[in-house]
């Protein structure tokens, strides 16, 4: 099941984005993972990860040209490295863009790891229609082109905006509409915000103690490598520049936006999963063996690679069940909202609109959100129709307290579904 929150809406959103064409431009629903994920949704909600596994599987593939020769063990850890991320593993499965973003800047920093300019920024160039941390990456990309003074490369940059800024003219009537359209803005008094460190002072169980080690090992080999010069220092710091700053600014970034609560900042550790892959990128090929050992013969290399490599998979498998523990069952919260789901199915056919349903049950109930004859999402009530209330969207997203709601004499209480979350809970 994916995410149940955010995760199925994006699934509603790409399901019915046939129906709805201009869903195929929604903003916050993230206009590339609507139209590539689209035909995956057709086939129900849990092929929401298997788009997702695709896009795990594209990273890979990415990792790989870059890892080819710099790296055999880094070629062959990175995915097992990468999937043992407790905040990347548990995101493959949750339907949610934080995925294909990701595997977006891999592709990118591959073609420029093979000299294809142009090819990176066209490929980084929608990055602002999969998620907002382009803002984190795109700088650094262009930078390393500046830098290798390709600068007929650069226009690449603005095809995703072209191409979006076209289909948004004709639409919208409003070829600027990523920029007009934006859904992040506000929300601090319903959102709030937090300390500046709230993601420092989680990043081991973000990321892992695992792969925490193993980046303090590739930080270690990356400034012996800079020691030297030729290709291995020029290569280091490419990698540097492309793979590991970016995922520093991806952290920073949010910091400061939950710090401050701008941009609809929710203060979610699942968002730093968009830099993951590089940051497994990184490690991957910083781990080369040192000169003593690289002369060795090539068992005992090898040897090395296994056994390390090994332990190293054991460690990281155990830490990610530690915080994602399986198998997998549906929480409280899900259960019921398939049994409210099946009583707003009955319901709804005895009213006139079913109004501000959560993403949970509008999934369960089967009708299609979007219809806005049969749906609303909004809080304006009309005669005769049916409100969903929950206690995480009604109080926030829907601004309508519940004792508000219960001392209003004009609406009449029909039905009341609770979870018992734990002993004595509700």
């Amino acid at each position: 099941m994916p995410e149940s929150g955010d995760g199925v809406m994006h699934f509603l959103i790409a399901k019915f984005a046939w129906a709805h064409p201009a869903l195929f431009l929604d903003h916050w629903g993230k206009p590339l993972f609507t139209l590539l994920s689209s035909p995956f949704a057709q086939f129900g909600v849990k092929s929401m990860a298997v788009f997702n596994a695709l896009c795990f599987l594209a990273t890979c593939h990415g990792a790989d040209v870059v890892l080819r020769d710099r790296s055999p063990l880094g070629r062959w850890l990175f995915a097992p490295l990468l999937m043992c991320m407790p905040v990347y593993g548990a995101m493959v499965f949750s339907g949610l863009t934080e995925i294909l973003f990701a595997s977006l800047t891999v592709l990118s920093v591959a073609a420029l790891w093979q000299g294809r300019h142009m090819r990176s920024m066209v490929v980084a160039s929608f990055l602002p229609f999969a998620r907002p941390e382009y803002v984190a990456v795109w700088p650094f990309l262009a930078g390393w082109v500046l830098w290798q003074k390709q600068w007929k490369a650069l226009p690449g940059l603005l095809a995703g905006h072209v191409c979006y800024g076209i289909l948004g003219g004709l639409v919208f009537k409003d070829p600027l509409w990523a920029f007009t359209h934006d859904p992040y803005t506000g929300a601090q008094e319903v959102y709030g915000h937090g300390p500046l460190l709230h993601f420092i002072d989680q990043i081991d169980r973000i990321y892992g103690t695992p792969f925490l080690l193993a980046l303090a090992v590739a930080l270690i080999l990356a400034a012996l490598s800079v020691r030297k010069p030729g290709e291995g220092r020029r290569s280091t710091i490419r990698l540097t520049v492309t793979a590991l700053l970016p995922v520093l600014g991806i952290v920073v970034v949010h910091s400061v936006l939950w710090w401050k609560g701008w941009k609809g900042s929710l203060g979610l550790t699942r968002v730093l999963a968009t830099g993951a892959p590089l940051g497994a990128l990184f490690v991957c090929a910083m781990l080369v063996l040192p000169e003593r050992l690289a002369s060795l013969s090539i068992l005992p290399r090898k040897s090395i690679g296994i056994v390390g490599g090994g332990i190293y998979i054991v460690w990281a498998m155990r830490a990610f069940l530690q915080e994602h523990p399986l198998p997998v069952h549906d929480s409280p919260v899900e259960r019921v909202a398939r049994v409210v789901g099946d009583a707003v199915a009955d319901l709804a056919e005895e009213h006139h609109r079913v109004v501000h349903a959560p993403p949970m049950v509008t999934l369960f109930s089967g009708i299609d959100p979007f219809d806005t004859s049969a749906t609303s999402a909004g809080t304006y009530l009309g005669t005769n129709d049916l409100l969903v209330w929950d206690a995480a969207y009604g109080p926030n997203e829907g601004r309508m307290p519940l004792p508000e709601l219960l001392a209003d004499t004009t609406l009449e209480l029909l039905r009341v579904t609770a979870v018992r979350l734990t002993e004595g809970r509700t």
